[in-house]
Order: C-alpha cells, then structure tokens, then sequence
C-alpha cells in the first residue's frame, strides 16, 4: 500500500505588545485529542503555503496577519498510522507572524487559546517537533527582532 502525504502549514504567532514575546498556543478539542500546539491546517489544492497558514490563523483565531518574515519558514515531518490503516507521512510547514493583536476569537476546532511566554509556551506545547520549532522561533526572533 503506498504512504498517503498530507501538508498543512500554520505559524508560530508572537506578540511583543507587553515587551518579552508572547506565543499564541491553541488547545486543540477534538474527542481524544486535547494537544497544544501552534494554528495550522490543510493546505488545499492549488493553495501557497502562505496563504494556507494566512487562512488557518484567520479561522481558528480570527486575527488577520498581513506579514510572514520571509526568512523563518520550518517543516515539522512524522509518520504514523491512520484509523484505516494506512501509513501517513504528514509535514507541516511553520511560518513566523507577529499578531496585531492579541484578541482571539477561537474556532470550534478548539477548547481554549493562550498567550504565554517563550518558557510557559515550551512546557505547555505537546509534541517534541513544535517544540523545537518554538526554541528557532525564539532564537530568531531574540537575534534578529528585538536585537
């Protein structure tokens, strides 16, 4: 049976309106899946990558970003094993945003949202691989950001 591939993209979203930066974290409500993680989603036919994690954050937080930073782009890969069976190789492509504002109108897609700092975010993410995109996420932004 050949492995099915499955691309979403979303963003690792920050704010910097209280000084140190904050990163935006969504408890996702699914029945048995209660994960933290950065927004993200499918990227339909025909549709950049950009777009897609423009799309996503609109509709899972209902902030409207104008800017990625060109240089920060990052793909989470893994496989696994979907309900029928089949093998799945999954990425996820993580842009950076810096939010306009740090009001979200969350999606029924998810149970709660939360504002946390570069510490707090690490502990509460879900996964290892956002993990590691939260610390190039951090680093970049310490580095060339804020200075």
């Amino acid at each position: 049976m050949p492995m099915e591939h499955k691309i979403s993209a979303g963003a690792v979203i920050f704010s910097k309106t209280s000084g140190a930066p904050q990163y935006l974290l969504l408890q996702y409500s699914f029945t048995n899946y209660k994960a933290w993680d950065f927004p993200r989603g499918a990227v339909e036919t025909d549709e950049a990558e950009q777009a897609t994690a423009k799309r996503e954050i609109r509709e899972e937080t209902g902030l409207t970003i104008e800017r990625f930073d060109p240089a920060f782009r990052e793909v989470n890969r893994w496989q696994f094993r979907d309900r029928e069976g089949r093998q799945v190789e999954k990425q996820i492509v993580y842009f950076l945003a810096e939010a306009p504002s740090e009001v979200v109108t969350l999606s029924g897609e998810h149970a709660e949202y939360r504002w946390l700092d570069y510490t707090q975010a690490r502990q509460q993410l879900s996964f290892p691989g956002t993990k590691q995109i939260l610390d190039r996420a951090d680093q970049y932004i310490r580095q060339k950001l804020i200075g």
